[in-house]
């Protein structure tokens, strides 16, 4: 399968299915025995539908898709850095299904979101990952972002 067989498109509600699916992988790396995974899922899954179902620019959710197939989705929204106060576009959630990964995918994920972020006049775009998603980070890092705060954790229970 080619790089071209992939579309990017706005998500909607037809695929809130397959989205909702998805977000299980973004604890797949093991997240931080702290951090409870279900919980995780439930969150970042309540919070991607209500993008998906915004009419806004911001939230929006964009898909990459493989005829019709979802290969991968992309969660956008705007925030407010409290040491930048101007608007910047944020990548909440990125993930690709597991037969699509190494295709190229991501990337094309990426880019969509920077077209997404340029487009709402937002001067840079920012993401989270937890430090212990290496392959995430990579693939991060050879789409440009760079390590900005690093927010360390002392559980307290």
């Amino acid at each position: 399968m080619t790089e071209d067989a992939f579309a990017l498109r706005r998500a909607n509600e037809h695929d809130a299915i397959a989205i909702a699916a998805l977000v299980a992988r973004l604890v797949e790396f093991g997240p931080p025995p702290w951090r409870d995974a279900e919980r995780m899922v439930e969150i970042d899954r309540d919070r991607a539908l209500r993008a998906l179902r915004s009419t806004a620019d911001d939230p929006v959710v964009f898909v990459a898709t493989c005829g019709d197939r979802i290969a991968g989705f992309v969660h956008l929204h705007g925030l407010v850095d409290q040491y930048h106060t101007e608007p910047h576009g944020h990548v909440e959630d990125i993930v690709v299904a597991p037969e699509f990964e190494g295709r190229g995918v991501a990337r094309l994920l990426l880019e969509a979101a920077e077209r997404w972020a340029k487009a709402q006049g937002f001067g840079w775009l920012t993401l989270s990952v937890f430090d212990r998603n290496s392959r995430a980070r990579r693939i991060y890092e050879r789409a440009g972002f760079g390590s900005d705060i690093l927010r360390m954790v002392k559980p307290l229970k």
